[in-house]
Order: structure tokens, then sequence, then C-alpha cells
């Protein structure tokens, strides 16, 4: 019961900060899909996949920093007035352990959050397998997925730098923050990161828990 009042709250604050993230994800995956099949009416399918094969080109690159700026904003609008209108306080000392509050908390955004990705990778992945053999399919989609990957990892950081106490550790936490996140963007060549998606994803798993660490510091009240 108390979970559910928990997923309630974090809905009712972010349902149209949502909805904006929705639209603009799509928005983005047609428009991107559309500059794809422009360039198929123009030059047709064959040529698109020498395109694929012989340059560094995936045509969707727009949506390159998206779920990044998603997961940013979400965590934005979780956390920020929480802790500016100091609910957060009140939500640690609802009758259910801090652990249990904080997971709450954090699984909400990371579930919605991987819904949305989820949407606009099997759509791109629906599109382009109906014009292009399975290779070259998941030659622009494990490309893609590391940019879906990081956005989990922007969440985590962005959720531990907001509910972090201090400003002197939360200028650290961000300096920190926009290190890691440059590592999943080092790389700009197409399958860069087809051997460390894996480990990627499990950092990225590892990195939403830092946020513990900014839990238990606000609250034992370290100022």
């Amino acid at each position: 019961m108390m979970r559910k009042a928990i997923i309630y709250k974090e809905w009712i604050k972010t349902r149209w900060v949502l909805l904006t993230l929705l639209i603009l994800s799509c928005t983005f995956t047609l428009y991107g899909l559309l500059s794809v099949e422009r360039f198929i009416t123009l030059r047709g399918p064959v040529h698109l996949a020498q395109i694929l094969l012989s340059r560094d080109i995936l045509f969707i690159e727009m949506i390159r920093y998206i779920p990044l700026v998603c997961s940013i904003c979400l965590a934005l609008a979780q956390y920020v007035p929480e802790v500016m209108q100091k609910r957060l306080k009140l939500t640690l000392h609802l009758p259910l352990s801090v652990r249990k509050i904080t997971i709450t908390m954090l699984g909400y955004g990371v579930i919605l959050l991987v819904a949305i990705f989820l949407l606009q990778y099997v759509t791109l992945n629906a599109y382009f397998h109906h014009y292009l053999p399975r290779e070259l399919v998941s030659h622009i989609m494990n490309t893609a997925l590391v940019w879906f990957i990081s956005g989990i990892a922007a969440y985590g950081l962005i959720c531990m730098v907001c509910i972090e106490p201090t400003w002197r550790v939360r200028v650290a936490s961000l300096l920190l923050s926009a290190g890691l996140l440059r590592l999943y963007f080092i790389a700009p060549t197409p399958q860069a990161y087809d051997g460390v998606l894996i480990p990627l994803a499990l950092f990225s798993i590892v990195i939403v828990g830092f946020s513990f660490i900014s839990i238990d510091r606000f609250k034992s009240g370290v100022q």
C-alpha cells in the first residue's frame, strides 16, 4: 500500500514531464525515419545499404542524445521539487524502510525510461527490418544501443546529484557525472561499443545505485 502511494506521488509529480518526453522521443524518432525514407525514395534501399557499409553514417544520429536528455529531465522533475520544497525528508520518514522507499522511487524512473527507450528502439528496429538485411539492421541498432544505456546511467547520476545534501559534494558529483557520461560517447565509430555493451549496461545499473549514498548522507543530516 505504501509503495503504491509513493508511485502515485511520483506519477502526479512527473506525468506532464513524461508526456513531454514521450512526445519529444517520438518526434525525433519519426523525423529520423522520415529522413531515411526520403533518402530511400530518392536513391533506393540498395544505395542506403552501400552508404551504411562504406561510411560511418547511420542516418539516425539525431537521436543520439535524446535518451540522455529524457533521463536528465525526468531525474530533475522527480528530485528537484522534493529537495527544494523539503519534501524528501518527509518521504523518508514514511512507515517504510529508507531502502525500500529509495528503490521504489528509482525503480519508477528507470522503468518508465526503459519503456520510452524500448518504444523508440522497437520502432527503429521494425522500420529498418522492412528495408535492410538483418546484418545491417544489427549494425545500426547495436550502435544505437549504447545511447539508450547512457540514458539509464544519466538518470542515476542526476538523481545522485539532486539528492546530495551539500553543494561541495554536489559539484564534485556533477563533474564526475560529466566524465562518466562522456565514456558512452567517446567513440563515434559505428559498433565501437559492441564488445562492452553488457558490461556498460551492468555498470549503468550500478550507477543508479550511487543514489543510495546521497540518500544516506541526506538522511544523516550531513551539511
